[in-house]
């Protein structure tokens, strides 16, 4: 049986009707909200898309900038008359760092809204498992492979690193037997020049901790494909061993020269951009974002619900124009390259040799 990929570009044509109206041109509400509750981090790591001066996602990032509990109230209730059906809860900063993240949780669930979460999990505690451990997916930041690298990479204590990998163990043993029913855990590995040497290593206790899977990434920075030069070759080695390791319950999502082939391409060659369609940015300081690749830039901007109600935004014609109008060759390189093909191909009437199946 064929095991399908749970960051497979292909889901978007399980969204058949958005895919229709996108193709005559009608403003759809997007499917997936990635939501970020607040900026601040109790951590402070070298690669931060954010925090990294020159990139584009830190133009107007605000470390201090979080959405207040009232307008999470009000954000969830129109993400479900809106028809939204999941919110990635991400950073911006840490989302556990909020401090009503778990009643806002409970409110998505509440909702029956699909809900994920990203996370460092550095704060993680049993009311965390016990609130998490019905959302349909969780991905523990570690991109290390020991604790010193760890601690160097992330400016925490060493004893950090511990402490999460007990959080994916914690989470991964609350799960009851039947697999629709629980969480996957994922651990989440972004290569780096400080961390490429430990891929594998990290691969094997991710696995030995219980998680479901790993997905390994490409870290984005002004630099672009550049910064991998001096050991692209080294690393995509490695990335590959890594990817060896999968088992039967352990899956390697390698997805390293995917993102190494989005930075060499630079800004897209396209200009539609169907993900900003079907999903979209909730930025903390109450703006909403055509992406992360634009988040917190001007480039980016569709609005902001500091002052209004998310659903009155959306639907505003101000928002619908920027939105149709984006042009994505204006864009920054981008991780969506894939997506937005699929996207593309699901959106023609009639693509060529249909029939040679």
């Amino acid at each position: 049986m064929v095991k399908h990929s749970a960051y497979s570009n292909l889901k978007v044509f399980h969204h058949r009707s958005c895919i229709d109206a996108m193709a005559h041109k009608i403003h759809i509400a997007p499917v997936h909200v990635q939501l970020i509750p607040t900026n601040r981090c109790n951590q402070a790591c070298v690669g931060c898309a954010y925090r990294t001066k020159g990139y584009s996602s830190s133009q107007m990032f605000h470390a201090g900038d979080e959405i207040p509990w009232s307008k999470l109230v009000e954000v969830v209730e129109d993400c479900r008359a809106m028809g939204v059906r999941a919110i990635q809860l991400t950073g911006g900063g840490e989302p556990t760092v909020h401090p009503e993240f778990l009643q806002l949780c409970e409110m998505i669930l509440g909702e029956e809204i699909d809900l994920g979460l990203v996370t460092n999990g550095v704060l993680w505690t049993p009311e965390h498992t016990e609130v998490l451990q019905h959302a349909k997916w969780v991905r523990f930041s570690i991109d290390a492979g020991c604790a010193e690298t760890y601690a160097s990479y992330r400016h925490a204590r060493p004893e950090a690193y511990d402490k999460v990998r007990e959080a994916v163990r914690q989470l991964t043993r609350s799960r009851k037997s039947n697999i629709s029913d629980r969480p996957l855990v994922g651990v989440g590995f972004v290569v780096n020049d400080r961390n490429w040497l430990e891929v594998v290593e990290a691969t094997k206790r991710a696995r030995d901790d219980g998680a479901d899977n790993l997905r390994i990434s490409a870290l984005f920075q002004p630099q672009g494909a550049a910064y991998f030069r001096n050991f692209y070759a080294e690393a995509k080695e490695a990335c590959r061993e890594a990817a060896s390791l999968a088992t039967e319950t352990f899956t390697v999502f390698n997805m390293f020269c995917d993102r190494l082939q989005d930075l060499f391409a630079a800004s897209p060659d396209y200009s539609f951009c169907g993900t900003s369609r079907m999903m979209t940015y909730l930025g903390a300081d109450c703006t909403v974002y055509t992406c992360c690749m634009n988040a917190y830039n001007e480039r980016g901007i569709l609005g902001s619900f500091k002052d209004q109600r998310l659903v009155d935004l959306w639907t505003s014609s101000l928002l619908i124009e920027k939105l149709f109008s984006l042009d994505a060759t204006q864009c920054p390189p981008c991780m969506y390259n894939g997506k937005n093909a699929a996207i593309a191909y699901a959106m023609d009437p009639l693509p060529p040799h249909v029939n040679f199946v």
